[in-house]
């Protein structure tokens, strides 16, 4: 289960480990260096298509294929690594993305809003996290309107 658009769903992706043969049909999940090597062949075939980044992974080869892709998971490795928020508001506003983008591994609940703002739809939480309980705690993105005005009428 995931959580998409501020529902929680089922995961309907199938991840394409190392060399494993690909399905005949479906929505399909690659690494980057295989998608990166196959970007062709597999923006030819039916079903969905998705990559998956990890913090080291550059973007500039997949930029391409942008307009094919209906997910790109970003790969959180560590909490600390804040790497993919950048990767996230870079796809979302210099490169125009606009399908599922998803943050994938150590993706807890009190990091969602910070994530929201930045891009992220879709989150696959640890298996730890009770995903009902965090979408029902979980509040929509805040923009700060009230903050300058606030800041301004002090002055």
């Amino acid at each position: 289960m995931i959580i998409l658009d501020g529902q929680l769903t089922t995961d309907h992706w199938r991840t394409v480990q190392g060399d494993q043969s690909l399905p005949p049909e479906g929505d399909l999940l690659f690494g980057h260096d295989r998608f990166v090597a196959n970007a062709l062949f597999y923006s030819q075939r039916p079903g969905g298509l998705g990559v998956i980044l990890q913090p080291e992974d550059s973007l500039e080869p997949i930029l391409p294929w942008l307009d094919r892709l209906d997910l790109i998971s970003l790969h959180f490795p560590r909490v600390a690594d804040g790497r993919h928020y950048s990767t996230a508001r870079l796809l979302r506003t210099r490169h125009g993305y606009q399908g599922e983008l998803r943050a994938t591994g150590e993706v807890y609940r009190d990091q969602l809003d910070f994530m929201r703002r930045v891009g992220f739809n879709a989150f696959l939480l640890p298996e730890t996290e009770d995903l009902q309980t965090v979408l029902n705690g979980a509040t929509p993105p805040r923009a700060y309107p009230d903050l300058q005005y606030d800041l301004l009428r002090t002055a």
